[in-house]
């Protein structure tokens, strides 16, 4: 359960797979994560989802740096631009939030690639950071698989 007050509350309810699971009885083999190499920056509030994405991401291959809100994100992304291949971004953060910190990372460098990341994100609220070059968008709380093909097809469109 996530809970933001005047936003709004998001149930995830959680159910193991089955080999039978839509239809397929014959025991297909799962999606496989994919496996990269890079430097991804997690700008998350949410101390349990940025530890959580870092081992994911550690685990994949890539190298991770991590920062608890917007202002931290941003210096670090200032200070390590060209070691970073790609953000992900939470869109609710206090201090500074991951709209004003997606405008200002795509000032300082205009071709950064910049996934978003939100449980509470509207549609339009997404399609207004695309028109802006976001290159993805991840609803929380996410898989490590869906979360290695965002960033897989976010790194292959560079």
């Amino acid at each position: 359960v996530y809970s933001e007050v005047s936003v709004g509350t998001v149930f995830h309810v959680m159910l193991p797979l089955s080999a039978s699971a839509g239809g397929q009885g014959n025991g297909e083999m799962f999606n496989i994560p994919v496996r990269g190499s890079g430097c991804i920056l997690i700008i998350d509030d949410e101390e349990v989802l940025r530890i959580t994405a870092s081992e994911m991401l550690a685990d994949l291959g890539y190298d991770v740096l991590a920062a608890s809100n917007g202002m931290d994100g941003l210096a670090i992304f200032e200070k390590e631009s060209g070691r970073i291949d790609l953000v992900l971004l939470d869109m609710t953060m206090p201090e500074l939030n991951g709209r004003e910190c997606f405008a200002r990372m795509r000032a300082l460098k205009p071709d950064a690639r910049i996934i978003l990341t939100s449980g509470f994100a509207q549609e339009a609220d997404v399609r207004q950071f695309q028109e802006k070059g976001l290159c993805g968008f991840i609803r929380k709380p996410y898989l490590a698989l869906d979360l290695s093909q965002a960033i897989a097809a976010a790194l292959s469109s560079k």
